[in-house]
């Protein structure tokens, strides 16, 4: 059966040349609109057609500081979330604050915390507490006098030591445990103001002692052999001689080994033994000197850890290839991470627990202390993000556990004192200059133990202060697509009665600006759809958690569905009509050649874009892609065969203003002139 004629009823322009083109819906080849997509992608095929994997997170015990996904496993900041441990995810621990006695007149000082005789001291300004137990109400036991400060405490041949500076009055001991018994009494031949304190172990004069190491200026020391610490003739060198001093910078803190000491000085760090020399180990200190530097350090893992500018440094001081090479391993700055969050600020104070380093970040700007748990990242830890398999190294940082927002924190100390209850102390100031002391749980092991054997740990319930957990912005595997947020599941324990996991969403496109787009309220499985409509290239969910204090909600299992939304391309086929080859009698053509239509054709596709109007008169910007084989075809008006060509266009815009054809004479060019063709 023969073709049917085709109808050439339509006319178009193509860069101002006219054409009959062929109307044919049921015809493929003919006047057919479609659309592909513009950009090539992996999850796609060449239809358009495209399917991403589910966005699925079963544990964040990798760390964060990655505001977009580089590893599995990675959480972008937290605000009173527990993720160190795998699988799950917890509010933080219950912080409690404690009302003091009478008013602390200054901040507590890095070591303004001590646990002597089975009683936790600390000291803000003038006045010494004692927390009985360390359970018990504060009361006061010592009082410094108005104008005096303690600056730090020191066990030392079983008593309790205290300086309150080396400009204040003569270094004060608690002689026995429990309420009073402090003494500041010189029993030399002068009192001995002191600084900052520390010990070590060292062999002087062939004798190998304990001793307290004291600063007596700005820049400088004296250690004891021994001997009572208020006696001046205890101290070496002599009272009568110079101090040893390790200047230029001013001396902030002592960290010791078993038998090695260094000093924290606001230019860095120094290795300080009994020969008195003192050589500089982070040299990368002295290009930021700040009063800040060297007041939050550290002995633990055969390192040194020490502040310095607005980054945190570790020094390994054992035996090793990297002895001595300072490495930076400030929370959320490992392995150039694409860090975005608002976690940062100074170091003010650290501390540890196990294996967990715990440190505070201190925002002046915002008045907002970040207080984060690191440990050292997994063997072959990577140092950028492409290897997700590792971890970014070389500390795993989990921020933040605890945020105070409105404190400075200046001081934590980790105690034991309570059975089978460890707490984390800490103290700081309140906008006002108000002294602040406040404790918060930590586990035996981890909180999830705790929680499910019944010991005392309690949880953030998220009511007073937010307990949220904000995820990496989330590609889907294709960071050019845009995506359509369909639906999010969770697995969850105790999502029941009154606890609940708000789901707040943001895009790469705002990525501060979170929204609420549901709420589990439901476990263990529960799947909800966003209350709005969201879409974007990258998208970041962010978990708000409430709950009971014993019996907090424990994320196993979130899941991210999303529909990929392509940017499209319009496709235009026509069948355009070229002409005959019939000729008159006369010799001339019945009407175009063909062929000089077709060669028309074919070099607008290697121009660039051309001007078309379809057969709707409606004017856009086009690209030829495609010209296809030349054919006959029977036409139905005039009733012969014509020659005719598919082709295949490119919808570029609507708006028909472009250049229509890249070759043209210069302006200037005359026949036979000295112009070039451009």
């Amino acid at each position: 059966m023969p073709p049917a004629p085709v109808e050439f009823k339509a006319t178009v322009l193509i860069d101002g040349q006219s054409y009959a083109a062929a109307r044919r819906p049921m015809d493929a080849a003919s006047t057919g609109i479609g659309y592909v997509p513009k950009v090539a992608s992996a999850i796609q095929d060449a239809a358009g057609s495209a399917q991403l994997d589910p966005i699925n997170v079963s544990t964040m015990h990798h760390g964060s500081g990655a505001s977009r996904q580089v590893a599995d496993g990675m959480a972008a900041w937290s605000e009173n979330v527990w993720t160190c441990d795998p699988g799950v995810i917890l509010p933080g621990p219950l912080v409690t604050r404690i009302t003091l006695p009478i008013a602390g007149t200054a901040a507590t000082p890095a070591q303004g915390f001590a646990e002597y005789g089975g009683d936790l001291y600390f000291v803000a300004g003038r006045y010494v507490y004692r927390i009985p137990t360390g359970n018990g109400a504060p009361v006061q036991d010592l009082d410094l006098g108005a104008g005096n400060a303690g600056a730090a405490f020191q066990l030392y041949f079983g008593q309790l030591v205290l300086s309150a500076g080396y400009g204040g009055p003569n270094v004060y001991v608690k002689t026995a445990a429990g309420a009073g018994n402090w003494t500041n009494t010189a029993t030399g031949a002068q009192g001995m103001p002191l600084g900052t304190l520390g010990h070590v172990f060292w062999t002087a004069g062939g004798v190998t002692a304990e001793r307290l190491i004291a600063q007596v200026g700005q820049t400088t020391l004296r250690y004891t052999n021994g001997g009572d610490p208020r006696n001046s003739g205890s101290y070496t060198p002599a009272v009568a001689n110079p101090a040893i001093d390790v200047g230029p910078y001013p001396i902030q803190r002592f960290v010791a080994t078993r038998d090695h000491l260094y000093i924290a000085t606001t230019g860095g760090l120094r290795d300080l033994d009994s020969s008195g020399l003192a050589p500089m180990l982070t040299p990368g200190i002295e290009n930021e000197v700040l009063a800040t530097n060297g007041q939050a350090v550290l002995a633990a893992g055969g390192a040194i850890y020490i502040n310095g500018g607005y980054d945190l440094y570790r020094v390994p001081v054992t035996a090793t290839l990297n002895f001595a090479e300072p490495q930076i391993v400030t929370p959320g700055n490992p392995g150039m991470l694409p860090n975005e969050t608002p976690v940062q600020g100074y170091i003010t104070t650290l501390t540890r627990k196990g294996t967990w380093v715990i440190a505070c970040q201190y925002d002046d700007t915002n008045n907002i202390s970040w207080i984060s748990w690191g440990r050292d990242a997994f063997m072959g830890y990577l140092t950028s993000p492409i290897e997700p398999a590792r971890e970014a190294g070389p500390m795993v940082w989990h921020m933040c556990p605890i945020v105070l927002r409105g404190q400075k924190v200046t001081a934590m100390w980790v105690s034991g004192l309570v059975t089978a209850n460890p707490r984390l102390w800490i103290s700081g100031v309140d906008n006002t200059g108000a002294v602040i002391l406040q404790w918060a749980y930590l586990a035996i092991q981890t909180p999830y133990q705790d929680l499910r054997n019944g010991r005392p740990y309690q949880f953030n319930p998220g009511i007073a202060t937010t307990v949220s957990l904000t995820h990496p912005a989330y590609d889907a595997g294709d960071d050019s697509m845009p995506k359509d947020f369909e639906e999010a599941a969770i697995e969850a324990e105790n999502l029941i009665g009154t606890n609940s996991v708000a789901l707040n969403m943001a895009t790469d496109a705002a990525p501060s600006l979170f929204q609420q787009v549901g709420k589990w309220t439901l476990g263990p499985r529960q799947v909800i759809q966003p209350t709005s409509p969201l879409s974007g290239n990258r998208l970041i969910p962010q978990l708000v958690l409430t709950g009971g204090s014993q019996t907090p909600v424990v994320v196993r299992k979130q899941s991210f569905r999303v529909n990929p939304r392509p940017d499209m391309a319009q496709i235009r086929s026509y069948l355009l009509r070229l002409g005959r080859y019939e000729r008159h009698e006369g010799g001339d053509p019945d009407e175009t050649d063909p062929l000089v239509r077709w060669r028309s054709l074919e070099r607008l596709q290697v121009g660039s874009r051309v001007t078309f109007i379809d057969e709707a008169q409606q004017a856009m910007v086009v690209l030829l892609k495609q010209i296809g084989q030349i054919t006959e075809a029977e036409d139905s008006q005039y009733g012969g065969r014509v020659m005719a060509v598919p082709i295949i266009l490119r919808v570029v815009s609507l708006a028909a203003g472009v250049t229509t054809n890249p070759f043209h004479y210069d302006s200037a060019a005359t026949y036979d002139g000295l112009s070039t063709w451009s």
